[in-house]
């Protein structure tokens, strides 16, 4: 031999690194950086000593059609579902938002009575209604009172319908010099 044998320490990975080559009598380790999750990107996989950190894409909620129902955190996806599509029988009574679902309602059903008056009857029981504002995709029907005739004073001109009020007109009164000829 004609020279000495050259030795060195093996190099020492960072905290932010992971070794990609163990070291061994005739080389040295060898370190790479971790890779970094980007902000569209969660970590499924987190380094150590001898891999890297492995990210994946975040999934994006379609916001047509569904609504994120778990936030993503930096180790963990988010999760999305189907947004609720209100029947034909039902109308929209919270609109959805990126995080809520939409709330569907079923319309009211009333039921009308053409034998007495037009007597509108709800199925929690309130009655002697009519419809003053029709259901539409984002609204069930408004109801208002009937309005009653004071019977001393009025008489019913216009029979209510199931979407219109009755109406009352005021009752003649004969003078001293007149007779009353049809009763009210």
């Amino acid at each position: 031999a004609t020279s000495n044998r050259a030795c060195a320490d093996h190099a020492t990975c960072g905290a932010a690194q992971h070794e990609t080559q163990a070291p061994s009598g005739s080389q040295d380790r060898i370190c790479q950086d971790n890779n970094e999750c980007s902000g569209d990107q969660y970590e499924t996989a987190a380094p150590n000593t001898t891999s890297n950190r492995e990210c994946a894409a975040l999934t994006v909620c379609d916001a047509t059609t569904e609504y994120e129902t778990a936030a993503k955190t930096d180790t963990s996806n988010r999760a999305c579902a189907t947004l609720a599509v209100c029947t034909a029988e039902q109308f929209e009574s919270t609109q959805p938002t990126a995080v809520s679902n939409r709330v569907c309602e079923d319309y009211s059903v009333p039921t009308f009575d053409f034998e007495n008056d037009g007597v509108i009857t709800l199925p929690d029981g309130r009655s002697d209604l009519y419809i003053q504002s029709d259901r539409t995709d984002t609204s069930d029907y408004e109801f208002a009172p009937l309005t009653t005739c004071d019977a001393s004073l009025q008489y019913q001109s216009v029979a209510p319908t199931a979407s219109s009020d009755r109406t009352c007109a005021t009752l003649t009164t004969c003078g001293t010099d007149q007779y009353e000829t049809a009763a009210a």
